[in-house]
């Protein structure tokens, strides 16, 4: 099994106190959100889970409690490789053994893709996307529905066809691809990814090294699998954008001993 299939499959834990203060979580959730060997012990519930409204999110916890029903919550984490994950946790409240208080078990139920993330969005979470857009791009002639198109359109061909893969994939060729141009492009990928288009395809590469680190063999480096040009742009894309070397960045979130990626 690789450690793609791996990450997919894990099932991160969280267990917290009727007051919504994190007991324990488990190794499998510090590698969903590529934070391996934080403690989140004794952090806010209601701010791991970014909670807006605190006093509602409470009493929908209390009524799920009082009705012995499972009730979900889904929060988006921008994560070190670059790639945003959303994870939607199932909630249950159960009794402590040791002395019968009451605590809830939360485990996380699925992973969404950042474009699933935007497929799923809620009216409420829609309606402040396209006001924040509104303000961002009111000069230019793009509609928030056309740029969200856009993006589906080519996140959706650039995963499926791993495009990033190939070192000359530029934006003319994104444009041609989707049927768009360059001005309408960049900004959707800025406003739906959070980076330029440059970066967006980077930290797809980003996340195909982390997936694939321990599957590469013969000898070509894992960097120029992934889709960089040259190994000097994968060193200041990892940088820039992660602070640390790409051998630390490797080791913090895969935790392998022996890979290299020189």
């Amino acid at each position: 099994m690789n450690f793609a299939s791996i990450v997919e499959n894990l099932t991160g834990v969280i267990v917290s106190d009727r007051s919504l203060n994190i007991l324990w979580t488990n190794d499998q959730l510090n590698l969903l959100l590529e934070v391996p060997g934080k403690d989140f012990t004794g952090e806010s519930l209601l701010d791991f889970f970014k909670v807006d409204d605190k006093e509602e999110f409470v009493r929908m916890l209390q009524d799920a409690r009082d009705a012995e029903q499972t009730v979900t919550h889904d929060v988006r984490y921008e994560r070190r490789s670059g790639m945003s994950i959303t994870l939607r946790f199932e909630i249950n409240p159960v009794t402590a053994t040791d002395d019968g208080s009451p605590v809830y078990h939360i485990s996380v139920g699925r992973s969404m893709s950042q474009s699933q993330t935007i497929r799923d969005s809620d009216s409420k979470t829609l309606q402040r996307n396209r006001a924040s857009f509104e303000r961002k791009y009111k000069l230019t002639s793009l509609t928030f529905e056309h740029a969200r198109d856009i993006f589906l359109e080519l996140d959706d061909q650039v995963v499926k066809d791993e495009l990033y893969r190939n070192p000359d994939f530029s934006l003319n060729d994104a444009t041609r691809l989707i049927g768009t141009n360059e001005l309408y492009l960049s900004q959707a990928v800025n406003f739906f990814s959070g980076h330029s288009f440059t970066a967006y395809i980077n930290a797809k590469r980003i996340g195909y090294i982390l997936k694939h680190a321990r599957d590469v063999v013969g000898d070509e480096p894992v960097w120029k699998t992934a889709g960089f040009g040259s190994y000097h742009a994968f060193y200041r894309h990892v940088k820039k954008h992660h602070k640390v070397t790409p051998q630390a960045l490797l080791e913090s979130v895969v935790s392998l001993e022996g890979v290299t990626i020189q």
